[in-house]
């Protein structure tokens, strides 16, 4: 199932959208009316392992809920977060293109 949320809506239910990503939802993320990230389940493997190319950050949970607008910033200009909670990747969240129609851009896994 496929959902659209802002940036509100992700601070105030953070960890309730990404137990959902994680479970097979599309979960879009808006920042300022503009699509800029989808909420995927983690890969699993850890930062080091992946792609050198692609810029991951591991980023607490709280910190999502607190400074969400600064980390979608960034997301927005191609990093990928990796959302972590008690010491464990429970999601991560790609880059978007903002197109309708356009897919999205898959993390490497």
């Amino acid at each position: 199932m496929q959902h659209r949320i802002g940036i509100g809506q992700l601070r105030s239910g953070t960890l309730r959208y990404v137990h959902r990503a994680a479970t097979g939802d599309t979960i879009e993320v808006l920042r300022r009316g503009r699509l800029v990230a989808e909420l995927q389940a983690p890969t699993g493997a850890p930062p080091a392992v992946r792609d050198a190319a692609e810029r991951v950050t591991a980023v607490d949970v709280s910190l999502i809920r607190s400074q969400a607008g600064q980390y979608f910033d960034r997301v927005a200009a191609g990093d990928v977060l990796e959302i972590m909670h008690r010491g464990h990747a429970i999601g991560r969240t790609c880059p978007r293109a903002p197109d309708v129609g356009a897919k999205p851009r898959r993390c490497a896994a």
